[in-house]
């Protein structure tokens, strides 16, 4: 990737983010014909999901603990980050049903594809959804402070003397995200607190229900 283009996606806020991830999807909606109605749908999903993610990230990984700071003034509101998560989980749901109906009277071919949209849908919904809150949980933090005071009014104190960046805040939503519990940062705040808690909830019901469904519905395919 260039340094022009990766200074430019860096500078993106979230707004910015969500609409060429938008804009993406819609794009690749109306480029496949329209007799793949079901696969122009889950196509755009992945298209979409798979743009944001990739901006998203090159932000992550670009960006130390002052970048992290200063990005976080231009904070999602939170009913949009609510809406991001609940529609990821609703797409991988969705995706789940298309799964299964693919895997009936199509050729092998076309079973095959829609089997691999499907997946990547899920792998896309479930990187989404941490990916959101950890960009969730660095607005937070910052809000409520800077420096020292930060690990304490910001909700989160994260092991060592620096300042977290985007990465940190990665680990800790991931860590969530894989195991539904909390590792080696300690919540200090009622509001983190609840948010974590949330997060947990999520996590536990898109691994143990979409995740195992998907595997039962795949090896019923084959």
């Amino acid at each position: 990737m260039g340094a022009h283009l990766k200074q430019w996606i860096e500078r993106l806020n979230a707004h910015h983010r969500l609409a060429i991830a938008g804009l993406t999807g819609i794009a690749v909606f109306f480029m496949l014909p329209i007799a793949l109605l079901d696969t122009r749908a889950i196509a755009s999903w992945d298209a979409a999901s798979g743009i944001y993610l990739s901006l998203a990230w090159t932000t992550i990984a670009g960006a130390d603990a002052e970048a992290t700071r200063i990005s976080t003034r231009n904070r999602q509101s939170s009913l949009t980050i609510l809406l991001i998560v609940l529609g990821a989980a609703c797409i991988s749901v969705a995706a789940l049903a298309f799964m299964y109906k693919s895997g009936h009277g199509l050729p092998v071919w076309k079973k095959m594809l829609h089997v691999a949209l499907s997946f990547l849908a899920l792998g896309f919904a479930w990187l989404l959804i941490h990916t959101r809150f950890a960009f969730h949980y660095a607005h937070r933090y910052y809000i409520g402070g800077r420096g020292a005071r930060a690990a304490h009014t910001g909700g989160l104190n994260f092991p060592g003397d620096r300042d977290p960046d985007y990465l940190d805040f990665a680990y800790f939503s991931f860590v969530i995200g894989m195991t539904s519990q909390v590792s080696d940062v300690a919540v200090t705040s009622r509001v983190m607190r609840r948010i974590t808690l949330a997060h947990g909830l999520l996590s536990f019901g898109f691994n143990v229900a979409v995740l195992a469904l998907s595997v039962n519905i795949f090896a019923s395919l084959i």
